[in-house]
């Protein structure tokens, strides 16, 4: 999985090398920026001029035409299109994405947006094209301005998936924002549990795409460095929350540390696919209970782990624990667990809020 950024509002006509600068400054080392047919993927160190290979392979998301196409011709003018693409395609794979469409000013869902319909429409080109020269990529903006279920459209489109960009709206459609922006009264108008929890189901393994233009665009030039810095982060949180079950596939033993809420979350949705050794805790007037039958110790109790066994973080307050465990001269892995976007919810947590 790889994080690059989107330049729009920020590469501006006024200062480029400026906003070019600083995108690197910040981390990336990848651009999506247009093209001549669409949108691909540029080292920034040769920027607009050769689009650079990621994982072997080049990406070149291209839009339908729609222009004066009718509706129940939409698809067979595309797939025409498409398929006179594939001939020149080379080693690039051409990448359909979801579309909205304006209907006296209002905008609803467009080209591509059955995720079913888009599964089925990249599969016949493959088949007709004789090769895997055609994916999906999925523009948030899009899909967040119309409401869509999200989840429902990245399952349906599993393993044909490569990109993703990654966007908040402002809940009518005009703004694209940095992820966990686009608030209205206090809530954000994108449904990131549905996508997050979609992207982690099907393993995602692509292109995360950082979209921030209005973001970007309402920010004085001077702050945009730290704009940015924000954005990496903000694009390294998602891929974390994504990896969420792949990064406790990858040991073999683990064991949690915390025996509240995130411990029980835990359990609810990773429990007997990756049970715990135990968990611990701080607190000493839990130690020799258990939470929903797992062992509560004391930290201790760590020292006794096979170097290799992880120990996951269920609590809030991930960096003094992980001071704390890297105080102790432990040499496991540590790794934290958050239940921000979890597959499943403890169903007693409920019960308690409502005691």
């Amino acid at each position: 999985m790889k994080v690059v950024c989107a330049p729009e509002g920020i590469v501006t006509a006024e200062w480029p090398k400026q906003g070019l600068r600083d995108i690197r400054s910040a981390g990336f080392d990848v651009v999506m920026a247009d093209c001549e047919k669409g949108k691909t993927f540029y080292p920034l160190d040769a920027f607009q001029q050769t689009p650079c290979p990621i994982e072997g392979k080049t990406f070149l998301v291209v839009p339908p035409r729609t222009e004066g196409v009718p509706r129940e011709q939409l698809w067979p003018v595309n797939r025409a299109f498409y398929l006179s693409l594939a001939a020149e395609a080379g080693d690039t794979m051409v990448l359909l994405e979801n579309q909205v469409r304006s209907v006296n000013g209002h905008l609803v869902r467009g080209f591509g947006a059955d995720g079913v319909e888009m599964a089925r429409w990249v599969d016949e080109l493959n088949a007709v094209s004789g090769g895997q020269h055609f994916g999906c990529f999925l523009n948030m903006w899009a899909a967040g301005a119309t409401g869509q279920d999200m989840h429902a459209w990245i399952t349906a489109v599993s393993g044909r998936l490569k990109g993703v960009l990654l966007c908040d709206t402002d809940g009518r459609g005009e703004k694209i924002c940095l992820p966990y922006t686009g608030a209205s009264q206090g809530v954000s108008q994108t449904n990131w549990l549905s996508a997050i929890r979609g992207l982690r189901e099907i393993a995602f393994d692509g292109l995360l795409v950082l979209g921030l233009r209005d973001t970007a665009a309402a920010c004085p030039p001077l702050l945009r460095p730290a704009l940015l810095q924000l954005a990496k982060k903000t694009g390294e949180y998602i891929q974390w929350q994504i990896q969420m079950e792949q990064t406790i596939r990858n040991y073999s033993q683990r064991v949690l540390f915390g025996a509240g809420r995130m411990c029980r979350n835990y359990l609810e949705s990773y429990g007997e696919a990756y049970p715990p050794l135990f968990t611990c805790d701080n607190n000493p007037v839990l130690w020799g209970q258990d939470v929903d039958g797992l062992p509560i110790r004391s930290p201790e109790d760590l020292r006794n782990l096979a170097p290799d066994c992880a120990i996951f973080i269920c609590n809030i307050y991930y960096r003094e624990i992980e001071q704390q465990l890297r105080g102790m001269g432990l040499p496991n892995p540590i790794e934290f667990f958050n239940d921000e976007c979890p597959p499943r919810i403890h169903v007693s947590l409920f019960d308690e809020e409502r005691g």
